[in-house]
């Protein structure tokens, strides 16, 4: 699977999608756990318990809010697990695109892709960063039932918005819009486009600095919230850049390395963040 999209407007290319793709792995691998073993030959084996508890419980709540009779949950999760990780809160809003203002919303790209943007607000929760961390899964069910107050609000708002002013296109833009105007720009210019490992880090909802990453410490990136600890770098137009190189999701869907002291995938969970390190792609 992919990570990064870089080209995506509403791709969210933040820590908080790095704790997004935890979940998805995790939701994915228990949901195929019991199918796998009885295809390998151990029929009687006991479905497991999430190595990291609370982000499953997030995830897994917030698939429930966001699939229904028109995108079944197992359909929503394969659409997932397809990728890129970045744009998983933008795939799950389409969930809710689909279920619940499929015939409210008008049938424009413009129009679909803002309301994503509207809804992917609201699941784009502090908590995600920090939750592979927590060892409870009643943390991971606090988050999503904040993301389902905030989700229902929005989800009325939309309705009452294209019930009242059907021809108006609702007021939301996506996490990575900025980057793709710069984008379009450059090929209107002649210039070349970004590069496909480049990433905005963008400030938290209502303007905090965002929450570090488990892979760098304040102390290196500045109390900024960093993926992989790699130093951030400025743009000619002072927009600072981030990378996704050398992060990988729970399951190592992408194929890198991880080093994690011990050599399983929990070690070193109840130490320090920075203890999650991961080498960079296999060539």
């Amino acid at each position: 699977m992919q990570t990064d999209a870089p080209g995506h407007p509403n791709a969210v290319r933040t820590t908080h999608s790095l704790g997004a793709m935890e979940g998805v792995a995790e939701v994915r691998a228990l949901a195929d756990f019991a199918v796998f073993a009885r295809r390998a030959g151990y029929q009687d084996l006991d479905l497991p318990t999430p190595q990291y508890p609370a982000v499953h419980a997030a995830m897994k709540g917030l698939l429930q809010q966001c699939s229904g009779p028109r995108l079944a949950l197992e359909d929503l999760l394969d659409e997932c697990t397809r990728g890129p990780g970045a744009t998983h809160f933008d795939q799950l809003a389409n969930g809710v695109l689909l279920n619940r203002l499929h015939d409210v919303v008008p049938d424009r790209d413009v129009d679909r892709q803002a309301v994503r943007a509207a809804l992917i607000s609201t699941m784009v929760h502090d908590g995600w960063p920090l939750l592979a961390d927590m060892e409870t899964p009643s943390t991971g069910h606090d988050v999503a039932n904040a993301i389902r107050r905030d989700l229902d609000a929005t989800v009325d708002q939309i309705q009452q918005h294209y019930r009242a002013t059907p021809g108006r296109v609702f007021p939301a833009e996506g996490a990575n819009a900025a980057v793709t105007r710069v984008a379009e720009g450059n090929k209107l210019e002649g210039l070349p486009p970004p590069v496909a490992g480049d990433r905005v880090e963008r400030a938290a909802p209502g303007g905090e600095t965002p929450l570090p990453s488990a892979g760098g410490s304040n102390r290196e990136s500045g109390g900024r919230g960093e993926i992989g600890g790699t130093a951030g770098r400025k743009s000619a137009s002072g927009v600072e850049m981030r990378f996704l190189d050398g992060q990988a999701s729970a399951a190592g869907a992408v194929g890198w390395r991880p080093r994690l002291g011990q050599g399983e995938r929990g070690a070193g969970r109840g130490g320090a963040a920075g203890s999650r390190e991961v080498d960079g792609p296999e060539r």
